[in-house]
């Protein structure tokens, strides 16, 4: 499975912005959620996706967009398996 690891892999997809943005002028909030479970399971660290994070934020206002609210949901590994629970 690919986990996004890095901010110079980070890259936002066709319309997404335009969409951001167009959510933005109509005074819709934007929220991102993303499922963390790769720091769990020690793919990267939460300083890494911090910046994957400012790579987006940054991205997103080149086209004069933002999100309003960022939460990343981080899950819990359980060795041995693939079950994952919620950590909030």
């Amino acid at each position: 499975m690919h986990y996004l690891s890095s901010p110079e892999s980070f890259e936002l997809l066709p319309g997404v912005p335009e969409g951001i943005k167009l959510l933005n002028e109509h005074e819709f909030k934007v929220i991102v959620v993303t499922n963390q479970s790769g720091i769990a399971r020690g793919y990267f660290t939460e300083k890494i996706l911090e910046k994957i994070h400012q790579r987006m934020t940054d991205d997103l206002r080149r086209y004069g967009a933002y999100e309003t609210e960022n939460r990343p949901k981080r899950k819990k590994y359980i060795e041995g398996g693939d079950t994952m629970r919620s950590a909030e």
